[in-house]
């Protein structure tokens, strides 16, 4: 919201943008963490009540997934860090095809509290079948 819409205390204590991030964490793949950035300009910001999209492709691997979306004034997210925290507390999230798997769940609820603000998702990804067209 630009300075002159922005009243009362939101005129003193709201940023101008936030930073973001987003991370997928899943059961048995790699965890994938990305800090958007626009070329020459640096990491990608969103204005207070803005809209941030993007796409992601997801795999047709059977498995559990978290997908956490990370805001926070400031600063820029490092991503690098935020993957050194997350091997830390959770090794399994370098994707291990054969064991027991990330607890999903345990994952999320760990790296959405690495900022001021997250939005949290579980879903499931599935193999891909033929679709019947008869």
């Amino acid at each position: 919201m630009p300075e002159q819409e922005r009243s009362g205390l939101a005129r003193w204590f709201a940023p101008d943008s936030y930073y973001v991030a987003q991370i997928m964490v899943s059961e048995h793949s790699r965890a994938k963490i990305i800090v958007p950035q626009l070329t020459g300009t640096g990491a990608v910001t969103v204005p207070p009540g803005g809209v941030w999209e993007w796409g992601w492709q997801l795999n047709d691997r059977v498995e559990n997934n978290g997908l956490v979306l990370l805001v926070q004034s400031g600063t820029p997210f490092d991503p690098d860090a935020l993957r050194d925290q997350l091997l830390a507390e959770f090794p399994d999230a370098a994707g291990d095809i054969d064991g027991a798997g990330l607890d999903v769940t345990a994952a999320v609820n760990f790296i959405a509290s690495r900022a001021p603000g997250a939005a949290k998702f579980v879903l499931q990804t599935v193999e891909r079948t033929a679709r019947c067209n008869a």
